[in-house]
């Protein structure tokens, strides 16, 4: 993954003061997403945004109120400018993203870029992102489409009337 959205904020700290400070403002963060404030999140550029959104969603998660927060994150998301060029960029990042937060949107962009970019269906539902019967459950709807867009329909007995005429009206017409 790109080294952009590996998070060293807490990894880098070793002064217990300022890991307090960096922790006291995720949680307050996450305050005004419970409290529908709106957000300073002190960041420039999508990457370092989506850091700060993807550490709050850490946080959440540890609370178990991802649920509760997660409409909220996917419209800060969304609403992010360039985003979809990032999701183009850093596609495993946003199919987690859009797991985490059930966002369809997000997950279906990230898996059109992963599979445009010559990993399988397969791979990608079998990697590290999705449990096995996610995966499962996921490969067989695109299986399913992949066989209809690849299957040619029967073909259908040619007389001279049926072409021009609809069966509903042959039958009416036959009477």
């Amino acid at each position: 993954m790109d080294g952009r959205y590996c998070s060293t904020r807490y990894n880098r700290t070793t002064d217990r003061q300022e890991a307090r400070t960096l922790s006291t403002e995720d949680h307050k963060l996450l305050f005004c997403l419970y409290y529908k404030r709106d957000l300073q999140l002190n960041a420039e550029g999508v990457p370092a945004i989506m850091l700060r959104i993807v550490e709050i969603m850490a946080l959440a998660e540890y609370y178990d109120s991802l649920r509760a927060v997660a409409g909220l994150l996917q419209q800060l998301i969304v609403d992010l400018p360039n985003i979809w060029k990032d999701v183009a960029d850093v596609p495993r990042l946003y199919l987690a993203v859009g797991k985490k937060l059930r966002c369809a949107e997000l997950f279906a962009d990230a898996l059109r870029h992963l599979v445009g970019r010559g990993m399988s269906v397969e791979d990608v539902l079998r990697s590290d992102i999705l449990t096995k019967s996610e995966a499962c459950i996921a490969i067989l709807p695109a299986k399913q489409c992949l066989e209809k867009r690849t299957s040619f329909p029967a073909p259908q007995p040619a007389s001279d009337h049926a072409d021009s005429v609809p069966s509903s009206r042959l039958s009416r017409q036959e009477e």
